[in-house]
């Protein structure tokens, strides 16, 4: 990861994942527990995985944050933002971190990783480590900052060379981003699609000196 400082408050949110438009976000209603609850199932669930203590995990909101530093179950957002970010390490010591601002408020984005998590732990219940690996993947915390992988930004962005202009660049990134959340695959690996294709973006934003 880069140098950045990770923060419990406010929001720390996972580098090269795109977030979700507010117009597309869900309603948090159909999720019937309390803030306490979703926040506590979140940290079982990673202690499931392997996380032996709360304190390794850093779990990063909008809401204000105990002397544990876990979020209050009672306080607002400080802004209107939903978004949850968790960070921790797994048991190969790698540095992991999920994101989710599919809901219209933090309770909802809470179970939407707890959720995830269970699904992708059940994997290895079935016999399917080497799967849950695979997918656990794409959720391994970024390398230092404007590492893109093996292709340049503009292959990764689907050119054969550099375009001539930054408006090429973005309608292609747009479409590119629109079909991955439309593809409706939440595994790791489309994950993983998603941060190349925001990490290639970061590049030619670099390349055409633009903010």
């Amino acid at each position: 990861m880069s140098d950045r400082q990770i923060t419990r408050h406010p929001l720390t949110w996972p580098e090269g994942q795109s977030r979700t438009p507010r117009w597309m976000r869900q309603s948090s209603s159909k999720f019937r527990t309390s803030f306490a609850k979703a926040r506590d199932q979140l940290l079982a669930e990673l202690r499931r995985l392997g996380v032996e203590d709360d304190e390794d995990v850093i779990l990063s909101t909008e809401i204000p944050t105990r002397l544990d530093g876990l979020p209050y179950a009672n306080r607002a957002p400080t802004s209107d933002d939903p978004g949850v970010a968790v960070y921790w390490t797994a048991r190969d010591g790698k540095p992991m971190a999920m994101a989710c601002d599919n809901y219209d408020k933090v309770i909802g984005n809470l179970r939407g990783i707890t959720l995830t998590l269970e699904a992708m732990r059940a994997i290895e219940r079935h016999g399917g480590t080497d799967l849950m690996n695979k997918a656990f993947a794409g959720f391994q915390a970024l390398p230092a900052e404007g590492q893109t992988g093996s292709s340049p930004w503009y292959v990764t962005l689907g050119f054969e060379r550099a375009p001539g202009t930054f408006d090429t660049v973005k309608s292609k990134y747009r479409q590119m981003i629109l079909d991955v959340k439309r593809s409706g695959n939440d595994s790791g690996v489309a994950h993983e699609s998603e941060v190349q294709i925001n990490l290639a973006m970061q590049a030619a934003r670099e390349h055409f000196g633009c903010s």
